[in-house]
């Protein structure tokens, strides 16, 4: 039995990650468990100094985490405003 697909909130914590190299159409709904992945992304996040930004992904079963500084982030916002 085919599970329906939700509508995705744009208030939600969704973080979608996507390959930038590719063009076209692409397909989801594959979905697979990594576990210790939430809890770590909780962990950095819990100290409030960084925040998670992404996923490096090299042909292993390792993922790699992208963070930001806080600050950074924030400072970044502020200059794209003023341009």
């Amino acid at each position: 039995m085919k599970e329906k697909a939700e509508i995705i909130d744009p208030k939600s914590k969704f973080r979608v990650l996507i390959d930038l190299n590719i063009a076209g159409n692409a397909n989801g709904g594959r979905f697979f468990r990594v576990k210790g992945l939430q809890e770590e992304i909780k962990k950095i996040e819990k100290s409030g100094k960084l925040r998670f930004i992404g996923l490096v992904y090299d042909d292993t079963d390792r993922l790699e985490i992208l963070t930001q500084p806080i600050s950074d982030e924030h400072e970044n916002f502020k200059k794209k405003a003023l341009d």
